[in-house]
């Protein structure tokens, strides 16, 4: 990508940025009701919420849980992350990066894209990438 193109590319992200702040500032402020449908919402700022009176926003901390996911296989490397979860119909999809580095000439062997999939959430499985071929020559997790 040339650098004229990219940043007109980064022009025009930037203004459909505005132009989306611009209409969402312009909604809360006349008062129009956002159609949320059936899907969940996170509540994290006042783009939803018309009054908090008596209430505020608090997150709360993490809880320690069980593990849903291991990075284990061995086409995953030794370091893992990047990880994205979204869910398709009935399964939810996982996508992240793996790894290997190579500790003693301090260098990375092979970076790839690792995909899992689940029909709940917190039951896992990640053999598809190893079944459809997708892992690289070198790919080894060290002893």
């Amino acid at each position: 990508m040339s650098t004229t193109t990219f940043s007109l590319s980064l022009v025009a992200i930037c203004a459909l940025s505005l132009a989306a702040g611009s209409a969402r500032s312009q909604a809360a402020s006349t008062g129009d009701v956002r159609e949320v449908g059936p899907r969940l919402e996170l509540f994290v700022d006042d783009w939803l919420i018309e009054r908090m009176n008596g209430a505020r926003l608090q997150l709360h901390h993490p809880q320690p849980r069980e593990v849903a996911f291991a990075f284990d296989q061995p086409w995953e490397g030794d370091t893992c992350g990047g990880v994205s979860v979204f869910q398709d119909g009935d399964l939810y999809r996982m996508y992240y990066r793996g790894s290997a580095w190579d500790w003693t000439r301090n260098r990375q062997q092979y970076e790839l894209v690792c995909y899992a999939e689940s029909t709940d959430g917190i039951h896992w499985t990640n053999e598809k990438a190893a079944r459809l071929g997708f892992l690289p020559a070198s790919a080894a997790r060290p002893k």
